[in-house]
């Protein structure tokens, strides 16, 4: 009895240890790509050509959010996207 107690409370814990390993290994492979990616784009062209494209992350998001989350896209939010993609346009 008490070796299964034993047993039901460690396995959690190296559940617990995965999950943080998994969020902290994702985490850093974002962060790496993502900052691997901007400088490659700032040597490219100019920081200020760069930032502007810092603008789509939120449209990126909700597109992501639709496909993966099967989250409610709101008209407002298109409404929000065309303007958005329309200023990085004519910033560009």
């Amino acid at each position: 009895m008490l070796w299964a107690l034993h047993t039901n409370l460690q396995t959690p814990m190296l559940a617990k240890y995965s999950y943080y390993f998994a969020a902290v290994a994702s985490g850093i492979l974002a962060i790496l790509t993502a900052n691997y990616l901007w400088s490659k784009g700032i040597k490219k062209i100019s920081p200020s050509r760069t930032a502007n494209y810092n603008n789509l992350v939120p449209i990126l998001a909700f597109i992501i959010s639709y496909f993966t989350l099967n989250e409610y896209v709101l008209p407002i939010q298109y409404a929000g996207a065309a303007v958005t993609i329309i200023g990085v346009w004519f910033a560009k």
